[in-house]
């Protein structure tokens, strides 16, 4: 498995963990002491499920280091499943 492959499950099973859900990896850069990356969690809520609402997507950026850790997350924002564009801050 490639170093890029171990960081990907890596992610998937923070999100699993931290989440309750296993997460979309959208996004992954190799940084000077570790790596950055995005996850997009879709939320399971059943109140919105029964009202007919959209679920909700969540952006994370998450950072990890030299041995693969997560060191730290950040919700970045959550949008109605469909919007069609995040508004990101770049």
């Amino acid at each position: 498995m490639s170093e890029i492959q171990e960081i990907q499950a890596a992610l998937l099973e923070f999100s699993k963990d931290s989440f309750g859900v296993q997460g979309e990896v959208t996004k992954l850069s190799k940084v000077e002491d570790g790596w950055e990356a995005e996850v997009e969690i879709t939320r399971d809520d059943q109140y919105k499920k029964r009202h007919g609402l959209p679920q909700m997507i969540e952006r994370y950026s998450v950072e990890l280091d030299e041995e693969n850790e997560v060191v730290s997350y950040q919700k970045e924002e959550a949008r109605p499943r469909g919007d069609v564009e995040w508004s990101r801050g770049e």
